[in-house]
């Protein structure tokens, strides 16, 4: 295998022309796609993921800052709605580090790994996705959501269930007299 760019899988970066060459930077612009399997609850990502910005040597391995975009499209976590569909930019500074020449290769610090003069920018791209887009997305801030007994949605209709929802099992504890 050899380390021309043209034979790397798009998620991988040859970065062998920085290493041993603390201060040398390189711009990094690539469209690469989606990390295959990554799945965020109520949330669709587009296909590509544009990553634009910087390689930079540096004594301790290779830092990869770059501006990261997507679209992105997210459910409502009351409703289930729709509640977005836009594009995201989220901001990445990870170090990728070469275990071999570290003293204790499974005490590497901070970062991923640097093998064979190559980073798979697969796992910071992960890493930065799930951790920019909302948890519980809302498609306005006044949602009603959805009925917990019949499963209407409350911002588009009425029911008659009414808000208080017993379970079954805490039954016997309506009986019981604290006073």
């Amino acid at each position: 295998m050899t380390n021309d760019a043209q034979d790397l899988p798009t998620t991988r970066v040859d970065v062998s022309d920085l290493l041993d060459a603390p201060g040398a930077t390189r711009p990094v612009e690539l469209d690469v796609p989606t990390p295959e399997g990554f799945e965020v609850p109520l949330t669709t990502f587009g296909d590509e993921v544009s990553v634009d910005g910087v390689l930079e040597s540096l004594v301790d391995g290779v830092l990869l800052r770059v501006t990261l975009g997507v679209q992105v499209a997210q459910q409502c976590g009351a409703c289930l709605e729709p509640a977005t569909d836009e594009r995201m930019t989220a901001d990445v500074a990870e170090l990728y580090t070469d275990p071999s020449s570290a003293e204790d290769p499974d005490d590497v610090e901070g970062g991923y790994a640097i093998v064979d003069g190559v980073i798979d920018i697969d796992a910071a791209l992960r890493d930065t996705l799930a951790d920019a887009v909302p948890a519980s997305p809302r498609c306005r801030e006044d949602c009603k959501g959805l009925c917990p007994s019949c499963g209407i949605n409350r911002n588009d209709a009425t029911c008659e269930c009414g808000d208080d929802v017993v379970d079954d099992r805490w039954a016997a504890l309506a009986n019981i007299n604290l006073n």
